[in-house]
């Protein structure tokens, strides 16, 4: 299933449905554009005091380096305050992170409950809105769209930067 794009409206109906808790590995995914296995897998060590994020992409292996926002940092350490383990979003078992299928779950729900069509809504459709968002802000540079989803080719970063208006 490929998952779409969600404008402004929807993204704020869906978070309003979240505990808080459970909205900031989306809120991670939304403002570095990170896969959310990638964002799910981030250990303590790879977060810098300042944000600065440092992982290794599951799905291609490459290297790369985002920043997670002091608001958004401050959040994640507050509501794992008491988590002693060695992830940013441990899941239920001890040792482990949170998974993808619990992530999805979340969606689906929070859709549920907010009364929203949840079809090609999935976690997935968060780095679709962090690419709109950043071809907006680089005033329509779309090579750094590129550079922030790791993709290799334009075809694949066109996809996701212009999604919001194939979506119409």
């Amino acid at each position: 299933m490929q998952s779409k794009f969600l404008d402004i409206s929807t993204v704020k109906a869906i978070k309003a449905n979240m505990h808080w808790r459970d909205w900031l590995p989306f809120l991670v995914s939304n403002e570095t554009g990170l896969r959310i296995g990638d964002v799910l897998a981030l250990r303590w060590c790879n977060v810098e005091p300042d944000g600065h994020v440092k992982y290794m992409a599951k799905k291609t292996g490459k290297i790369g380096e985002t920043i997670i926002s002091p608001h958004t940092l401050l959040l994640i350490k507050n509501a794992y305050y008491f988590n002693k383990g060695q992830w940013l979003f441990p899941g239920r078992k001890e040792g482990k992170h949170l998974t993808r299928q619990t992530a999805w779950y979340r969606i689906k729900k929070a859709c549920e409950r907010a009364k929203i069509d949840a079809s090609g809504i999935s976690p997935h459709s968060f780095r679709k809105v962090f690419a709109v968002t950043q071809l907006h802000a680089s005033g329509g540079d779309i090579n750094s769209v590129k550079k922030a989803l790791q993709h290799d080719g334009l075809g694949d970063t066109a996809l996701y930067a212009f999604s919001d208006q194939f979506s119409r």
